[in-house]
């Protein structure tokens, strides 16, 4: 994949995790204002432990939870690298360090998406 290519997704992302959030803000404190789009379980605007396992059984806060991990995987991670390379100035380390963080980014996802899909099917972490 180009650089470029990954730079304009690298944008993207973070235009999708603005948004995301904003929803996610606006759904869980601010109901009334964003609840059209998104209507969260019922109870689940208090911050117990309870209430985070009922929305996490939710399906459309599982799709969520999923995309958002993906996203701020992909943004958090090539951020890491750009400025890894650019702080080192040298592109010898360029595709190593790639492979590195990508590796890094597989296995943070699979915790990740693992993890979610426990609560999603209501068993134990």
């Amino acid at each position: 994949m180009r650089d470029s290519t990954r730079w304009i997704i690298h944008i993207l992302t973070g235009l999708a995790l603005l948004l995301l959030l904003g929803l996610h803000m606006g759904a869980m404190h601010l109901g009334g204002l964003l609840g059209f789009l998104y209507q969260p379980p019922p109870g689940a605007e208090t911050m117990d432990w309870a209430a985070v396992l009922q929305r996490g059984r939710d399906l459309s806060t599982f799709v969520m939870y999923v995309v958002f991990l993906l996203f701020a995987l992909f943004h958090g991670l090539y951020g890491t690298w750009n400025v890894l390379i650019e702080a080192t100035a040298r592109h010898r380390i360029e595709r190593p360090l790639g492979w590195i963080i990508t590796l890094v980014g597989i296995a943070l996802f699979a915790y990740g998406a693992y993890t979610t899909y426990l609560v999603f099917m209501e068993r134990t972490l």
